[in-house]
């Protein structure tokens, strides 16, 4: 199954869910953002997909994970590719 998405543009977007990607065996870098994010939280990890552009201009989504060691100190964020 598909999901429509707005894009930041104004343009509508149609992101595959996790599972579709798996039997697919295909998918952009959303589609791959969406699932290792997908399955880090399966692992119990504080994870979230971040939009953003690259150093050339062009969108990109990677993954977050926050790692919440101490309460007294920041959490450190990791950004997987």
């Amino acid at each position: 199954e598909r999901v429509a998405v707005l894009g930041s543009a104004g343009t509508s977007e149609v992101w595959a869910e996790a599972h579709t990607t798996l039997a697919s065996r295909k998918g952009d870098v959303e589609a791959h953002a969406t699932l290792l994010c997908s399955l880090l939280l399966g692992f119990n990890l504080e994870a979230y997909c971040a939009m953003g552009t690259t150093s050339s201009g062009e969108p990109h989504m990677w993954v977050v994970t926050l790692d919440r060691q101490d309460a007294d100190v920041p959490p450190r964020a990791t950004f997987w590719e």
